[in-house]
């Protein structure tokens, strides 16, 4: 169990995680029953209105072998980064994940990305209530192979446009 704070200018962290660890022969097995990550960085996100945060939804297991592979089971997690308007909060949901012997594999899906999130960074932000689900495949060995994919779940975009002489 252990709680940690970070800060270096106007960037912060906090980081809460709870759990236990255990070796196994040669391997580690850990459980992680907590994880709570508060923090902010206006030079990354100017525009976040508060604290963005990232919470555990249910434990999440892990196994590191002897061989330096690295195994994580399937989870999720609730990602919140505060908008001024609209929704602010997405769900992470992987799947099992593998490293090891110069091979990765790792899959899941974000649902309910907010269309307001796009506008974080800078720029001019898009109007809509608008909600997209994204999901990834990816391997990596030799090559890479990544299937990946954006999809409209919910909602509407309002675009401006403008005509050949800059009217909208």
């Amino acid at each position: 169990q252990g709680d940690a704070s970070l800060a270096q200018d106007t960037r912060r962290l906090r980081l809460q995680l709870a759990g236990e660890a255990h070796r196994v022969g040669n391997a580690w097995q850990a459980r992680i029953d907590t994880l709570n990550a508060t923090g902010r960085d206006p030079t990354l996100l100017p525009r976040l209105a508060s604290d963005a945060t990232l919470r555990l939804q249910q434990p999440a297991a892990w196994r590191h072998g002897d061989a330096g592979t690295f195994a994580l089971d399937p989870g999720s997690a609730l990602l919140t980064l505060p908008v001024r308007e609209g929704p602010s909060q997405a769900r992470l949901a992987w799947d099992a994940s593998r490293w090891g012997g110069g091979q990765l594999h790792t899959s899941g899906r974000l649902t309910g990305l907010p269309l307001a999130w796009l506008a974080l960074a800078g720029g001019v932000p898009p109007t809509g209530d608008l909600l997209l689900d994204a999901q990834w495949d990816a391997r990596l060995a030799k090559t890479l192979r990544l299937r990946a994919s954006l999809a409209r779940a919910s909602g509407d975009l309002s675009l401006l446009a403008e005509d050949a002489e800059g009217r909208p």
